[in-house]
């Protein structure tokens, strides 16, 4: 839950709770057990201050990493290595080659709910974006690819998992996550999603209203190879609308918006959004 103070004039909150909550903002440090290092996600640049598809190439070649424990450095899921085999068997009729698939990110949701970011190679050398939302078979983007799967345009990938709505100080929250990889050329990626807060008033009265709350969900700055990833749960004062499980993502360049990604969902699912201007 979170917690904020503000003053106004005539009264002052003392407390607003957001029954919205937001479980993670950004990837953290991620310290690895018995005294380990620590992963800092400066050591993964983002891609190329760039647009089109060379916003899309990394300084150090193709990013990700290959699971072969399931422990390197960030992968907080524990992605195993034949986790993968299923996204390399896809690949086969792509133009990313199976050999070459690795782990960007991931986020588990359950025993047999894993979805994937993934990087990969094209027979140029390219780098190829994918993901893997199982039973669907994985996609991968590359700059050889055609059509829709041409990678260049994209501004960023983004994955949502709407989860099973459940009750809470009797109301219905509608949770999602969302992982996702952004083009060199975004500095940084705001959310919004409406959520109820609480205010409190120094007489001890209490009162509802909704609002819509939004943060940051990336800077480029942090690094991370460009990926981002976030937690949030909407809650609703007057009714549930239609499609309750939603959001508003703007990516941001140096000079203003490059494009905005707005999610509806109407019952849990996961889908894969290649966001464009």
């Amino acid at each position: 839950m979170l917690v904020r103070h503000r003053f106004a004039s005539g009264v002052v909150l003392v407390a607003i709770a957001l029954v919205g909550s937001v479980f993670a903002f950004a990837r953290p440090e991620y310290r690895q057990p018995a005294g380990g290092r620590t992963s800092k996600g400066t050591g993964y640049p983002a891609p190329r201050d760039a647009s089109g598809a060379r916003g899309w190439t990394w300084g150090r070649g193709q990013p990700g990493f290959l699971p072969s424990t399931g422990h390197e450095d960030w992968n907080l899921s524990e992605v195993g290595e034949h986790e993968l085999d299923g996204a390399r068997f896809d690949a086969r009729l792509t133009a990313a080659r199976p050999e070459t698939v690795k782990l960007l990110a991931a986020d588990r949701l359950g025993p047999r709910d894993l979805e994937l970011l993934l990087s990969a190679s094209d027979r140029h050398g390219a780098t190829c974006i994918g993901a893997a939302l199982p039973p669907s078979a994985a996609q991968f983007f590359c700059p050889s690819s055609t059509g829709m799967h041409r990678l260049g345009r994209q501004v960023a990938f983004v994955v949502v998992a709407a989860r099973p709505p459940f009750d809470s100080r009797g109301r219905r929250e509608f949770p999602y996550f969302v992982e996702g990889v952004a083009r060199g050329d975004v500095v940084r990626v705001q959310w919004e999603s409406p959520s109820i807060e609480t205010v409190a008033a120094r007489d001890g009265t209490t009162t509802l209203r909704e609002r819509r709350f939004g943060q940051s969900a990336y800077d480029r700055k942090a690094g991370w190879w460009g990926t981002f990833g976030y937690t949030f749960t909407n809650a609703y004062l007057h009714g549930v609308p239609a499609k309750p499980w939603r959001a508003r993502l703007g990516f941001y360049g140096a000079n203003g918006v490059l494009a905005t990604l707005d999610v509806r969902f109407n019952r849990p699912g996961e889908r894969l959004y290649a966001v464009t201007p």
